[in-house]
């Protein structure tokens, strides 16, 4: 464990008999062939044969920046052949990814910037949740690139999980990040929904160290203010939730020792293995209306596993 943050766990841990656990609605997958658009395609395929959802399957070619230099007879024709290649190279891939019992999934090709795109139709096709890869594989390219997932969600308040390559159906650790709102309380009902049967779920709320006093109070009578605080808001999202099934829950508090909330949640879900971190914001990130917000972005940039954000309040 890491030696900025201490763990202290509450003495909630919770088993609930059998309930179903299963999504409504459309699912849009948006890829562009690559290893991480590949898993959240078999992701959603997995998702589908067991809810009986509808896929729709988007890939978008980005328009020709001709050079004025440039030679190119019919700009039009060009397109749609790298349109036609496009479509071409995601069926083949997706006749290789998909059970051969199962139907395929339709298949848009779309000319344009992938993140308005893909913003636009599951605006359009009032999609329940959107599926891509997280982008690039290093963590440089992710950190200096436009990162479409990021764009995406600033101008959508669809729930989006965006895949890592290693990423699979039915994720068995999970993290929330928890501020106990109702967007976080919703990203966690998503993210039970998304894991596997027997999932460990941890519920997450990273609290900011405290000075050395504060109006003249002790930090010792401080911190046991915020424990209180935090265990009766813990038991209010796990009534919140209902039944979660044969899921194990776990509360778990972290002090951030300074390192911050997105560092300090990151280095959690490595030590638990976590295949998944599921984070509410309240709308779309330009609004940045809480620090969930900002810690969402930073999870797209730098996580290693699967990332699910819910700007929704339902």
């Amino acid at each position: 464990m890491s030696p900025t943050a201490s763990y202290a766990h509450t003495d909630t841990e919770v088993a609930h008999p059998d309930i179903g656990r299963h999504l409504t609605g459309k699912l849009l997958v948006a890829t562009h062939g690559g290893s991480g658009g590949r898993a959240a395609l078999r992701i959603a395929e997995a998702l589908a044969a067991r809810d009986g959802l509808p896929i729709e399957a988007l890939t978008v070619v980005e328009p020709t920046r001709a050079r004025p230099f440039d030679y190119i007879p019919d700009l039009h024709v060009f397109e749609a052949a790298e349109m036609d290649a496009a479509r071409t190279q995601i069926k083949a891939l997706m006749i290789a990814d998909t059970p051969r019992d199962e139907r395929l999934p339709d298949l848009s090709v779309l000319l344009g910037n992938p993140a308005d795109c893909i913003a636009q139709a599951a605006t359009e096709t009032h999609a329940r949740l959107i599926l891509l890869g997280l982008g690039h594989r290093r963590l440089v390219d992710r950190l200096l690139g436009g990162a479409i997932p990021i764009q995406v969600l600033r101008q959508v308040q669809i729930p989006m999980l965006a895949a890592a390559v290693e990423s699979a159906p039915f994720p068995g650790v999970v993290v929330v990040a928890t501020d106990f709102s109702t967007s976080a309380i919703a990203a966690a009902r998503l993210a039970m929904c998304l894991a596997a049967p027997n999932a460990r779920v941890f519920l997450v709320h990273v609290q900011p160290e405290l000075a050395a006093s504060h109006a003249g109070t002790p930090v010792e009578s401080w911190l046991r203010i915020v424990q209180q605080g935090t265990t009766t808001m813990f038991e209010h999202m796990h009534r919140a939730l209902g039944p979660t099934d044969e899921l194990t829950i776990e509360d778990v508090t972290l002090h951030d020792g300074h390192a911050g909330v997105a560092r300090t949640l990151r280095r959690f879900a490595r030590d638990v293995g976590a295949e998944m971190i599921a984070i509410g914001t309240h709308g779309p990130l330009t609004t940045r209306r809480s620090l969930l917000g900002s810690v969402a972005e930073a999870m797209l940039r730098t996580a290693n596993c699967a990332v699910l954000v819910s700007s929704e309040d339902r």
